[in-house]
C-alpha cells in the first residue's frame, strides 16, 4: 500500500516538473556573443574621408567621377577584395541620360559589383580600374554599352585629379574614401554645385558616401538551439550611442534575413525590444515568410523596402521591464514561449537577426500557418507573371505581392525627400541610413520608363504620355493622375494628357542657380486591383505602422502591408527674372528672402557650403528681406535643428518658435536697416545667435527657418499679419495670427557639419611638446555703407582743406608784392622762409612770392 503511494507522488512531481520547466533566471547564462549567435549588435555609419563636387563638366560630353580608396587598416590576411558600387542619378534628374566616365583606383586589385538604378541604357559609359581589377555588371543591357580598361593611376589625390582634369578637361566629383563594401554614388550635374572641383577635408554630400558597419559587443545567451516555427528573441538596447546629451529619438534598425543566402525561410516571429531611450524601432527584412509580432515601449516602424512576405503586427507595451532576469520572466508571463534568445548590448544603432532555415520541417504546416486570405498575396506563382521582373530574392518591388491595392493614393504623400518633393523608390538599393539618425530621402518611383512629353508656360504645365509606352510596361486599365489625385488624366487617340497650374495638383517649385526655377510633379499609375474584395481583416489598418506621431517612422511604416502605385517624376523650368530666392507669387512687389551664416559676432562674411559648427558651439544668424514697400516686414516664425533635409519633417529641437525663442542661448541683434537709391533695394535684416547642442547622434544636421510677411501698419489691404516683437510673441500671438503667417512664408535650409570633442582632441595628438597652431586672424571691418560714407568725408575734408591753403597763399602773395621794404625779420629769415615755402608749394605761382 505505501509503494502505491510513493509511485503516485512521484508521478505527480514528475508531471509538474514537466509542466513547470526550470526557473527563468537558471534558462539563461550571460556570456559575450559569438559569429553563431542569432543575434548580432552593429554601429552603421556613413562617410568620406575627402572630396569635392562641381559643375564644371556641364558643357563638355560625358560626366567625371573619380572614386580613390584607401586600404582600409586590415591585415593582409583580411583585405577585402569585393566592393559593390551603387549608382543612382540625383534627386533632381529621373533617368541619367549623360555618358560618364569612372576612375576607380584601389591601393590592391577589386571586384566592382556594379548595382544601378535609373540609369538608361544604350548610354556610353567608361569604367577605367587599377591593375588587375574587374567590373561586373547586375543588368547585361548595361553592359552592352560599358567599357572597362586597366590604367596605371598616379598616387595622391592632388595628382590624381590633375591626372583626370588633364584628360577629361574636368571633373564632376572627386570622393576619397576608405575601402567599404558599399559604396553609394549619384550621377548627375547639379547648377548649385561649384564651377571648379576643389578637394576639402570636410567634404559632405548625400550624394557620395561609403557605408561602414562595425560589429559592437554584446552578451547573450541561445535558450533554445532547434529551430522551431515560433521563436520568440529579446533584445535590450542600453543606448543608442555614446553621446550622453542624446535624447531625442534615434533609429535602430533590425535587419531580418536567413542565414544562409538564396535560402526562404518561413517563421512565426515574436521580438521583444527594450530601451529606456527614446528610439523608434525600425523593423526590416528580407527572404522571410509567415508573421512578425514586434513588442517595444518605444515607437516601431517597418522598412518600406521590406519585402512584404511576412504579416507584421505591433504592440506597444509600457510595462516591458529591463535587465534579463524581467525581461524573461515578463515574457513568459506574457505567454510568449519557448524564447529563443536573449541579446543586450552597451551600445548599438543597428541588429541583423539570422534565421535558421527549417522550411522543410515546416512544409506541411505552412497550411495553418498562414491565414488562407493571404495565401494568394504570399504566392505570386498563383497569378500571371509580372511584366517587370524582380530583380532580388524573387519578389517584385511590390514587395511580394502581385498587384497593387487600390485607395493609396492617400498614404503616398508622405513619401517626400527633399524641398518636400517625392522621391523615386529604388527596388534594388535599401534606403540607407546616411548617419545615425538621419536617412536619405527615399525614392518612390519604380522602374517603369515612360515616354512622356513636357511643356510649361507662366500659368500651368502641361504633360503628355503615350498610351503605347503603358502598354510596353505591361499596365492596362490603370487610373492615371498627377500627385494630387483630383488631377486625373484625360485621354485621346494616342496620349494620356495630365494638366496642372503652377500652384495647383500638387506642384511644387525648386530654385535653381541660374536665376530660374524648376516644377516639379509627378505621374501616378494607380492598377486597380484584381477583385473587389482584398481578403484583408476589418482591422487591417492597425497592421501598419507610422501612427505614432515621430516623422522619422512615417516613412518606414506607410506602405506595411501594401504596394505603392507607380510614381514617374517629372519637371520643367522655366527662366525667371527675380531672385530664386523671392516668392513664386509676389503680390507684394519684388521680395527677396536670404538667409547666412557667420562664425562670429560681427557678421562679415558668410560661411560658404555646409557650415561647421563645435558642440556647444555658437552659430550666427542674418536673415534678411529686400522689398520695394516700405510698410512691409517680416519675422522669424520658426527655426529649428533637423537630422533631416526636408523642412516638413519637424523636430524636437526648436530655436525659435512663432517668433517666440524656445531655447534659452538665443540671442538678438540689432543691424541698421539699410536704404539703397534705387526703390526696390530697401532691406531690413534680423541676427540672432543661439548656442549649438550636441542633442543628435549624427554629423550632418540641417538648420530650418520658416521666415514670413507681414506688416507695420495696422491694417493691410492683403491682409498680411502685424509685425509682433519677440518678446511680445512669446505671451499675446494668437492662433489667428499664426495661421495668417503660414499663408506667406518662405523657407531656408542650411547644412551643419558637427565638430565632435572627441574628434579635436584625437587630431591634436598625445604630444603636449608641439607648439599650439596659430589661429587665423580675424579682421574686423566695417560695412560697405559705412566705408562709403568715411571715404566721402575725406574726400570732402581734402577738398576744403586744398581750397583752405590755396586761399591762404593766395593772399600771403599779394601781401609779400605790397610790402616794399620787409620791416621785423632779418634777411636770413626771410631767405629760409621763402625756400621752405618755394620747396613744399608745387604751385605755377610759386616764384612770384620772391618777386
Amino acid at each position: 500500500m505505501t509503494s502505491h503511494y510513493v509511485i503516485a507522488i512521484f508521478a505527480l512531481m514528475s508531471s509538474c516538473l514537466a509542466t513547470a520547466g526550470p526557473e527563468p533566471g537558471a534558462l539563461c547564462e550571460l556570456s559575450p556573443v559569438s559569429a553563431s549567435h542569432p543575434v548580432q549588435a552593429l554601429m552603421e555609419s556613413f562617410t568620406v574621408l575627402s572630396g569635392c563636387a562641381s559643375r564644371g563638366t556641364t558643357g563638355l560630353p560625358q560626366e567625371v567621377h573619380v572614386l580613390n580608396l584607401r586600404t582600409a587598416g586590415q591585415g593582409p590576411g583580411q583585405l577585402q577584395r569585393e566592393v559593390t558600387l551603387h549608382l543612382n542619378p540625383i534627386s533632381s534628374v529621373h533617368i541619367h541620360h549623360k555618358s560618364v566616365v569612372f576612375l576607380l583606383n584601389s591601393p590592391h586589385p577589386l571586384v566592382w559589383h556594379l548595382k544601378t538604378e535609373r540609369l538608361a541604357t544604350g548610354v556610353s559609359r567608361l569604367f577605367l580600374v587599377s591593375e588587375g581589377s574587374v567590373v561586373q555588371f547586375s543588368s547585361a543591357n548595361f553592359s552592352l554599352t560599358a567599357e572597362t580598361e586597366e590604367r596605371n593611376f598616379p598616387h595622391g589625390n592632388e595628382h590624381l585629379l590633375n591626372w583626370a582634369r588633364k584628360e577629361y578637361g574636368a571633373v564632376t566629383s572627386f570622393t576619397e574614401l576608405k575601402i567599404a563594401r558599399n559604396i553609394y554614388i549619384k550621377v548627375g550635374e547639379d547648377q548649385v554645385f561649384p564651377p571648379k572641383c576643389n578637394i576639402g577635408k570636410n567634404f559632405l554630400s548625400l550624394n557620395y558616401l561609403a557605408e561602414y558597419l562595425q560589429p559592437k559587443a554584446a552578451e547573450g545567451c541561445v535558450m533554445s538551439s532547434q529551430p522551431q516555427n515560433e521563436e520568440v528573441h529579446i533584445i535590450e538596447l542600453i543606448t543608442p550611442n555614446s553621446n550622453p546629451y542624446s535624447a531625442f529619438q534615434v533609429d535602430i534598425t533590425i535587419d531580418i534575413r536567413p542565414s544562409q543566402e538564396d535560402l526562404e525561410v518561413v517563421k512565426n516571429l515574436i521580438l521583444i525590444l527594450k530601451c529606456k531611450k527614446s528610439v523608434n524601432w525600425v523593423i526590416k527584412s528580407f527572404d522571410v515568410k509567415g508573421s512578425l509580432k514586434i513588442i517595444a515601449p518605444n515607437s516601431i516602424g517597418f522598412g518600406k523596402e521590406s519585402e512584404r512576405s511576412m504579416t507584421m503586427t505591433k504592440s506597444i507595451r509600457d510595462d516591458i521591464p529591463s535587465t534579463q532576469g524581467n525581461l524573461v520572466k515578463w515574457a513568459l508571463d506574457n505567454g510568449y514561449s519557448p524564447i529563443t534568445s536573449y541579446t543586450m548590448a552597451p551600445v548599438a544603432n543597428r541588429f541583423h537577426l539570422r534565421l535558421e532555415n527549417n522550411a522543410e520541417e515546416m512544409g506541411d504546416e505552412e497550411v495553418h500557418t498562414i491565414p488562407p486570405e493571404l495565401r494568394i498575396l504570399l504566392d505570386p506563382g498563383a497569378l500571371p507573371a509580372l511584366q517587370n521582373p524582380p530583380i532580388r530574392g524573387g519578389e517584385g518591388q511590390n514587395g511580394g505581392l502581385p498587384f497593387p491595392f487600390p485607395d493609396i493614393s492617400r498614404r503616398v504623400w508622405n513619401e517626400e525627400g527633399e524641398d518636400g518633393l517625392p522621391r523615386p523608390k529604388d527596388p534594388v538599393i535599401p534606403s540607407i541610413q546616411l548617419f545615425p539618425g538621419l536617412r536619405e530621402p527615399e525614392e518612390v518611383q519604380g522602374s517603369v520608363d515612360i515616354a512622356l512629353s513636357v511643356k510649361c508656360d507662366n500659368e500651368k504645365m502641361i504633360v503628355a504620355v503615350e498610351k503605347d509606352s503603358f502598354q510596353a510596361s505591361g499596365y492596362s486599365g490603370m487610373d492615371v493622375t498627377l500627385l494630387d489625385p483630383t488631377c486625373k488624366a484625360k485621354m485621346n487617340g494616342t496620349h494620356f494628357v495630365l494638366e496642372s497650374p503652377l500652384n495647383g495638383c500638387g506642384t511644387r517649385p525648386r530654385w535653381s542657380a541660374l536665376d530660374g526655377v524648376v516644377y516639379y510633379n509627378s505621374i501616378v499609375i494607380q492598377v486597380p486591383a484584381l477583385g473587389d474584395s482584398s481578403g484583408w481583416p476589418d482591422g487591417y489598418e492597425d497592421l501598419e505602422s507610422g501612427d505614432n506621431g515621430f516623422p522619422g517612422d512615417m516613412d518606414e511604416g506607410d506602405a506595411s502591408l501594401f504596394t505603392r502605385p507607380e510614381i514617374v517624376v517629372f519637371n520643367c523650368s522655366l527662366q525667371q527674372v527675380r531672385n530664386p530666392s523671392s516668392f513664386q507669387e509676389q503680390p507684394h512687389g519684388n521680395i527677396t528672402f536670404n538667409m547666412e551664416l557667420y562664425n562670429t559676432d560681427l557678421f562679415l562674411v558668410p560661411s560658404q557650403g555646409v557650415f561647421s559648427v563645435p558642440e556647444n558651439g555658437h552659430v550666427y544668424v542674418e536673415v534678411s528681406v529686400t522689398k520695394a514697400e516700405q510698410e512691409l516686414g517680416f519675422a522669424i516664425q520658426t527655426c529649428f535643428i533637423s537630422p533631416y533635409s526636408n523642412p516638413d519633417r519637424m523636430s524636437h529641437y526648436t530655436i525659435i518658435e512663432n517668433i517666440c525663442p524656445k531655447d534659452e542661448s538665443v540671442k538678438f541683434y540689432s543691424p541698421k536697416r539699410v536704404h539703397f537709391p534705387i526703390p526696390q533695394a530697401d532691406m531690413d535684416k534680423k541676427r540672432f545667435s543661439f548656442v549649438f547642442k550636441p542633442v543628435f547622434n549624427t554629423s550632418l544636421l540641417f538648420l530650418q527657418c520658416e521666415l514670413t510677411l507681414c506688416t507695420k501698419m495696422e491694417k493691410h489691404p492683403q491682409k498680411l499679419p502685424k509685425c509682433v516683437p519677440p518678446d511680445e510673441a512669446c505671451t499675446s500671438l494668437d492662433a489667428s495670427i499664426i495661421w495668417a503667417m503660414m499663408q506667406n512664408k518662405k523657407t531656408f535650409t542650411k547644412p551643419l557639419a558637427v565638430i565632435h570633442h572627441e574628434a579635436e582632441s584625437k587630431e591634436k595628438g598625445p604630444s603636449m611638446k608641439e607648439p599650439n597652431p596659430i589661429s587665423p586672424p580675424i579682421f574686423h571691418g566695417l560695412d560697405t555703407l559705412t566705408v562709403m560714407g568715411i571715404a566721402f568725408a575725406a574726400f570732402v575734408i581734402g577738398a576744403l582743406l586744398t581750397g583752405a591753403l590755396w586761399y591762404i597763399y593766395s593772399h600771403t602773395g599779394e601781401t609779400a608784392g605790397r610790402q616794399q621794404v620787409p620791416t621785423s625779420p632779418p634777411a636770413s629769415e626771410n631767405s629760409s622762409a621763402a625756400h621752405s615755402i618755394g620747396s613744399t608749394q608745387s604751385t605755377p605761382c610759386s616764384s612770384s612770392s620772391t618777386a
